[in-house]
């Protein structure tokens, strides 16, 4: 049986019967060996956590919220509908922006905060943000005490397109969150990071509190 990557509902093969998003190829896989159930809360582990009805349903209820809004490259799609130059804007966007970040520019802003809550609570939390705001998970990188994962961001009308990068760690006394925002191809977001980090934080801790047991007291 294979399993969503984005929120751990059984039988996605092409696509998630449950979210509706597309799987890629890694994700049609056979399920990884059973886990011993025990208290989910207390792991950090993306694919057990997510094998879980609670967090499963959270974060499909998180989902059902969320709205794309319009993106920078939705408004060059429409003006390149009427652009008598016969340049795509779209697509030289596509390419040069990609180049500017190796060559170095590009900008963001990262935090971190600590909070007294279960590390499987935390982790289900920052994914309902995410569901919440309409970001996918990318790629997800598992460590025996904590779990990193990336989305795009994207763009906006004054940002190009970027990074989400968020650690999940369980620190034995207390969980902690770290996330990160990187924009590509320019110096400044003026301030577009920041607010972005600062509401995903205020999200988390909101999601905390309405978990059962979870009640996750936000301390650095």
């Amino acid at each position: 049986m294979a399993y969503c990557v984005h929120c751990g509902t059984e039988g996605a093969v092409a696509f998630c019967p449950r979210c509706g998003l597309t799987q890629s190829p890694e994700s049609s896989q056979p399920a990884p060996p059973e886990l011993p159930l025990g208290d989910w809360t207390l792991s950090v582990d993306y694919e057990h956590v997510l094998r879980h009805p609670e967090p499963q349903q959270r974060i499909a209820t998180a989902q059902q919220g969320s709205r794309e809004g319009i993106t920078g490259e939705n408004l060059l799609a429409v003006f390149d509908a009427v652009n008598p130059l016969g340049i795509s804007f779209e697509k030289l966007a596509q390419a040069v922006v990609p180049i500017c970040d190796k060559m170095g520019l590009h900008t963001g802003h990262q935090s971190q905060c600590a909070y007294e809550a279960p590390p499987g609570r935390l982790l289900v939390a920052t994914l309902c943000t995410l569901a919440a705001n309409a970001l996918v998970v990318d790629q997800v990188e598992q460590q025996p005490d904590e779990c990193g994962f990336t989305a795009t961001i994207p763009s906006g009308m004054i940002t190009n397109r970027g990074k989400l990068h968020v650690l999940v760690q369980d620190c034995q006394r207390y969980s902690q969150l770290s996330l990160g925002v990187r924009i590509a191809g320019q110096w400044h977001d003026w301030g577009k990071s920041k607010r972005m980090i600062a509401a995903m934080f205020t999200a988390v801790d909101a999601d905390l509190r309405e978990q059962e047991a979870g009640r996750g007291r936000r301390v650095a």
